[in-house]
């Protein structure tokens, strides 16, 4: 299945830092030179010119380069490596309707808590989830093991016309993080055949010396599938036109939906790249190729 992200422009409520204390919010009274860094709305920007004075930044793109999000803001853009930080609990509030999914990518936490009221202010969702695994094959890893930090949490959560979603990421050892929060409804995309491929890919560039030695200049690693699914024929023009849809919206692939025992590297925050489907009588098969946005 995918799921298109709502965009989430709105917060009812947050306790996450919004910004970096030492940054200034940008006024129409100073004047910037090159290099110099503010905020505005959600965004971080830095000045591309001297003498930088009355030019709003998110209408001058010649005059401000738009950095990151701010740190409030940072879990709901498309990429993984912006992160929202916070010492203490991170609490957030959406208003929302018909969402079905939510999801975490670049989640560091020791629990997330996750609660949905209705229109009512009735509890219909309440969980707990415990994000750090722990393989424990003997007494010595029972007692000395720190477990593994799980940077991907997907879940169920049932959509209701008026929803009230409010989601607690909790610090594992004194710090919590999240770069991607992502919510919305749903869409059936076939069934996933087991000979799917996963890969991590890396931009990393490396550089031979003439001593032999090789530099490294480190980039970004970002995960990559390839999935054969199968579906009804009749489906075919459906799905076709769906990849067509969101050619270049970063989206969330869901290529094992199970609700126990699920493989989360079949879960890619991103955009497709190649599609590709066989045409059959009663069934067909497609491959999709996905890209993480890293």
């Amino acid at each position: 299945m995918l799921i298109v992200p709502n965009v989430i422009q709105n917060l009812s409520f947050s306790t996450t830092l919004e910004n970096d204390p030492n940054i200034p919010t940008y006024s129409d009274d100073s004047t910037y030179s090159v290099g110099y860094v503010v905020i505005y709305g959600n965004y971080v920007y830095s000045s591309l010119a001297d003498d930088n004075k009355g030019n709003v930044p998110s209408e001058n793109p010649l005059k401000w380069y738009q950095e990151r999000p701010t740190n409030k803001w940072a879990m709901f853009d498309s990429f993984n490596d912006t992160q929202s930080v916070d010492n203490e609990t991170i609490t957030i509030t959406v208003d929302a309707q018909f969402i079905e999914y939510f999801a975490m990518f670049g989640l560091y936490a020791e629990t997330v808590y996750v609660k949905v009221e209705d229109a009512n202010g009735d509890i219909v969702f309440e969980k707990t989830y415990d994000t750090v695994q722990y393989n424990i094959s003997d007494w010595w890893e029972l007692i000395y093991d720190d477990g593994v930090p799980q940077k991907k949490l997907i879940d169920k959560i049932y959509p209701y016309e008026e929803q009230k979603i409010t989601i607690e990421i909790r610090p594992l050892d004194g710090v919590a993080k999240c770069g991607n929060l992502i919510m919305g409804l749903s869409k059936y995309t076939g069934c996933t055949l087991t000979d799917a491929k996963i890969s991590v890919r890396s931009t990393t560039v490396k550089d031979r010396r003439t001593d032999g030695r090789i530099i490294a200049k480190k980039g970004m690693a970002y995960d990559r599938i390839i999935v054969p699914v199968i579906v009804d024929t009749a489906m075919m023009d459906m799905v076709v036109d769906m990849f067509r849809d969101i050619d270049g919206v970063s989206t969330l692939f869901v290529a094992d939906d199970r609700d126990n025992d699920s493989v989360k590297s079949l879960s890619v925050f991103g955009f497709f790249k190649d599609f590709e489907m066989d045409f059959g009588f009663n069934k067909s098969r497609y491959t999709i190729e996905i890209e993480g946005v890293g």
